[in-house]
């Protein structure tokens, strides 16, 4: 929300610093808990130094996919430092259409996010997935933790299936020592042809919701309570933001922006509370970008 790092915290705002970020764990919908409690398993499963079951969580936009996966990979663990359990290696985008491309692409995560001693092999190599498969298996022995493997926002390209067929599983499916999980984080309409790279029947398929707006409101509610001076924002303005953040297919980082540009609207105007005026000229602002 940079628009606004140099608005005092006088008059409306106490710390609007609280209306950036999502990461409370009591955030998520009560419908998550069940793919929070699968990943969670994941995770004692790797830590106990065994191959866990691979993890397809499908869900629109903003349903949490991403969140939920930082919190059990990420946020709880720190993977990747000295004193972790665990490695993480997150890939995004994956949807080239030309195997050199993603390959180097597959390459440069591992070589980039693993710890990596000064004598670790590099993985900057002439492209082919034996090679690739083989320089990393060398990457992976060089470390003490296991490794989760986390394909984001994915499109299943001809050189994509083959990364996943020739590379990731026969990785995951060999004795290596540390373990390597994996997980995919897709729409839901992806995942039968995911499957299709599987000889023993495809992940496990955790489907998540969308955040609803009595949830979405739950957050605002938690939020605003630090961010702003008491009495500047009313329950009708907060349910308004989340109604109109839900409307428009938005999380609730869409919701806190709303929120967050309101508030900064009557902010610089010198008023003390959040008006329905203020709301529909931030939803005017947002409107003409992209809801988060």
């Amino acid at each position: 929300m940079s628009p606004f790092d140099d608005i005092p915290d006088t008059r409306i705002f106490e710390d609007y610093s609280a209306l950036k970020g999502l990461k409370k764990l009591d955030e998520a919908p009560i419908n998550q808990q069940t793919a929070l409690s699968a990943l969670g398993s994941v995770v004692d499963i790797l830590e106990k130094g065994k191959v866990p079951p691979v993890v397809f969580l499908s869900g629109p936009t903003g349903s949490g996919k991403t969140y939920l996966t930082k919190h059990c990979f990420e946020w709880e663990r720190k993977p990747n430092t000295s004193n972790s359990t665990m490695s993480t290696v997150w890939i995004k985008q994956m949807n080239q259409t030309k195997s050199g491309n993603a390959l180097r692409l597959l390459c440069r995560c591992f070589d980039d996010q693993l710890p990596s001693p000064t004598d670790a092999p590099s993985l900057r190599c002439k492209p082919s997935e034996e090679v690739v498969r083989g320089k990393i298996q060398e990457r992976l022995q060089t470390l003490s933790t296991p490794v989760i493997v986390i394909i984001d926002e994915f499109t299943l390209t001809a050189p994509v299936e083959s990364i996943i067929r020739e590379v990731l599983l026969p990785l995951r499916n060999e004795a290596t020592e540390p373990p390597l999980g994996l997980a995919f984080l897709s729409y839901k309409e992806r995942y039968e042809k995911l499957a299709g790279c599987f000889v023993d029947g495809g992940p496990i398929h955790l489907e998540l919701n969308c955040y609803s707006q009595e949830e979405t409101a739950r957050i605002l509610t938690q939020k605003a309570a630090v961010a702003f001076k008491s009495g500047a924002v009313s329950e009708g303005i907060l349910e308004l933001c989340a109604k109109i953040a839900v409307e428009r297919n938005a999380t609730p980082r869409g919701a806190q922006e709303l929120l967050l540009r309101a508030g900064a609207e009557a902010s610089l105007t010198g008023e003390s509370t959040v008006s329905e005026r203020h709301v529909q000229k931030a939803v005017a602002e947002i409107d003409s970008t992209t809801w988060s």
